[in-house]
């Protein structure tokens, strides 16, 4: 369908799964040139967790990916998810010739239109971009947490009681029960996806009383997302996946990790870790999650 203005809206395909990398490599290397950060090759090649995670939004969420065209190019996208009733805006990037047209609020209201009746509404934003913080606040999508970014060397894990990792993740039941928890929404597509990506690992963390979290991560050092049910144990669930990090080969671990896991984050800092240059902005139209027991996906759009 066609805004009249030469842009066409239509749903995702797996053909326009290349074309995405190239509008979000694209507007990315403009937001830092234009804001002086250190620019990042990501090459035109696009990872396989990258193509994976837009196989399954086409797979569970088809009708919360959207793409833009103009002149038969795909200028824009969005993708959202529903899980429970949290709508979550995992991705809206234009390239940089298309931006302040009305296009990334056009592609938000068409994710929203898949959106259960009463959603609340989230997204994760980088914060020092106002302008697009800017537009969700016009969806009543208001910054609510920040996620930091911390990364250091890897070493093996001390001693946790028995407290330990196993590698494999956690039955269904548990996994709905955790997210239930941390996020107030199971996730099944989600486990589902990061279950079936060759790059990612997955664990349970099991104590004496039974299930006590899990943990997913990759062999270059991306932790995440951990979640456990008491968040005292966050710190140890940590310490397990850099340890279980540095056994895979990675020198250097990074999580993407709530301000409000301060215990967790003294002790990464104390380990002689150090801050990113960039913040995500959680932004949510209500009141979510309970995050002081999780640390969000390392390598992904997902939180």
């Amino acid at each position: 369908m066609s805004d009249g203005h030469g842009v066409t809206y239509r749903r995702a395909t797996e053909a326009d799964f290349l074309a995405t990398w190239s509008v979000f490599t694209e507007a990315a290397a403009d937001l830092a040139r234009r804001n002086a950060w250190p620019a990042v090759d990501r090459g035109s090649t696009p990872p396989e967790r990258f193509l994976d995670f837009r196989r399954s939004a086409v797979r569970h969420d088809p009708d919360g990916f959207w793409v833009a065209e103009a002149g038969g190019l795909v200028i824009a996208f969005g993708i959202a998810v529903q899980r429970g009733h949290v709508w979550y805006l995992a991705a809206l990037h234009v390239r940089p010739a298309f931006q302040g047209r009305g296009i990334g609020a056009e592609l938000v209201r068409r994710t929203l239109d898949a959106a259960r009746p009463d959603s609340l509404l989230t997204v994760g934003a980088d914060a020092r971009n106002p302008i697009s913080n800017a537009l969700y606040g016009r969806f009543g999508m208001f910054p609510s947490m920040t996620l930091l970014e911390v990364s250091g060397p890897t070493r093996p894990a001390q001693e946790h009681g028995r407290f330990r990792l196993e590698p494999e993740a956690p039955s269904a039941a548990d996994l709905a029960r955790l997210d239930r928890l941390r996020l107030d929404a199971p996730r099944p597509e989600d486990h589902a996806f990061w279950a079936t990506t060759p790059a990612v690992h997955a664990y349970t963390l099991r104590s004496a009383g039974g299930v006590a979290g899990y943990v997913y991560l990759q062999a270059d050092g991306a932790l995440g997302p951990i979640a456990v049910a008491d968040p005292a144990r966050l710190p140890a669930a940590v310490d397990l996946a850099i340890g279980e990090a540095a056994s895979l080969g990675a020198t250097t671990a990074r999580v993407r990790i709530p301000g409000v896991a301060r215990s967790t984050i003294a002790d990464l800092l104390a380990r002689g870790w150090r801050y990113g240059d960039g913040a995500t902005l959680v932004l949510t139209s209500g009141p979510w999650g309970h995050w002081e027991g999780y640390v969000t996906s390392g390598a992904d759009a997902l939180l």
